[in-house]
């Protein structure tokens, strides 16, 4: 029954729950939690308070309004469809989720260190935890839905006390999937886990002990290389990792100043060819091609003649949480008419090549193999 109870606070934190509807689920588990201080009884009170319509085939089927009168609660339909209805103290039983008690259950059931406190509305400190050589800040997050959380959780890290190196927050159903969501997040070190059905007061630490990106390499252009970066005008001074990893099938790994970022195939052909041009030792700027006379990147099927602007806009979205103070459009840069660039010089990449070459995509294998240096070896 818990796990229900804290999917339900996930819509509202502050959500009463009838006696009834709690013996409906389970009178074994309602009272286990009675007994164990999980539930805390909610004192009745007449106002706002509504009441189940008992008649069961009311078209209106609307909840009946509660008032007191001469010390006696009563039950009015809002249609004046039926009598004045009496309620006994166990009709108008309600009860809530007593958090702290939640949490000192949490601490116990992980061995969390730390004091439990509220940090809004719909975050909950749990305690710390350490693991895979990290130290974790657990949090119980309430949210509804995933655009709801981001905000807050991207402000979590300045709201836990003392200095974690990840935050952790569980949420007992909601699941965060959106791949730039996640990215954006780890980048500010925090993590996400989904409480389990069958063991609810167990949190997976697993999520928040992934390996840790290395630091971004500290890059100094040599005295040429500086009046080349000036003479073509670039705009970006972030190092750059084409890493060659790829995670669950699709999302292909670059790194922006040690932040993660995934891309499809499809935007890692189009940033793949931007590179390629940067280390063919000029400005970097390519012909995006036009929906109707083709030519540039359309004819070499990088870009789509519908979805030209689309689709670079769409990839300068995917690397703008790692840009820091970098405007997007000044690190994929429209330059002069109908040409985009990396705006970049050659020396802030790094990449993987003989990673690059193992790709399961042709079309990536071939641009991989356009970048200079030697593969085990061998030019």
């Amino acid at each position: 029954m818990i796990e229900r109870l804290l999917a339900q606070m996930e819509k509202s934190p502050s959500v009463l729950f009838r006696r009834a509807e709690l013996l409906k689920q389970s009178r074994a588990d309602f009272i286990t939690l009675r007994r164990n201080g999980l539930l805390a009884y909610v004192q009745p009170d007449e106002r706002g308070t509504q009441y189940p319509c008992p008649v069961s085939d009311c078209e209106n089927a609307c909840a009946m309004d509660v008032f007191r009168r001469d010390g006696e609660y009563y039950a009015v339909c809002p249609e004046n469809l039926i009598e004045p209805r009496p309620l006994s103290a166990d009709d108008l039983a309600r009860y809530r989720l007593d958090l702290d008690a939640v949490a000192d259950r949490f601490r116990k059931e992980n061995s969390l260190d730390g004091c439990a406190s509220r940090l809004d509305q719909r975050l909950f400190y749990l305690g710390e935890a350490k693991a895979g050589g990290f130290t974790l800040a657990v949090v119980l997050g309430l949210f509804p839905d995933a655009r709801a959380a981001l905000t807050p959780l991207l402000a979590l890290p300045g709201m836990v006390s003392g200095l974690p190196d990840r935050c952790l927050v569980a949420f007992p159903s909601l699941q965060i999937t959106g791949q730039a969501e996640l990215v954006n997040l780890e980048n500010h070190d925090v993590y996400t886990t989904t409480l389990s059905e069958k063991d609810p007061f167990n949190v997976d630490l697993s999520p928040a002990l992934k390996k840790a990106p290395a630091r971004p390499a500290i890059i100094t252009l040599t005295p040429t290389q500086e009046k080349e970066f000036s003479r073509h005008g670039f705009k970006s001074r972030l190092p750059i990792e084409i890493t060659g990893e790829v995670e669950r099938r699709a999302d292909n790994i670059i790194r922006v100043a040690g932040a993660k970022v995934a891309l499809e195939d499809a935007e890692l052909r189009l940033f793949l060819r931007l590179a390629v041009e940067l280390f063919k030792g000029r400005d970097g700027c390519i012909y995006k091609g036009d929906s109707k006379a083709r030519g540039g990147l359309v004819d070499e099927d990088i870009l789509r003649p519908d979805s030209i602007d689309q689709t670079i806009n769409r990839l300068r979205g995917r690397f703008t949480p790692a840009l820091k103070d970098l405007p997007p459009t000044d690190f994929i840069e429209a330059y002069h008419q109908k040409h985009i660039r990396l705006s970049t010089h050659p020396a802030y990449i790094r990449f993987s090549k003989d990673r690059l070459l193992q790709h399961h995509d042709a079309k990536i294998k071939q641009l991989a193999s356009q970048l200079p240096g030697k593969v085990n070896g061998k030019s």
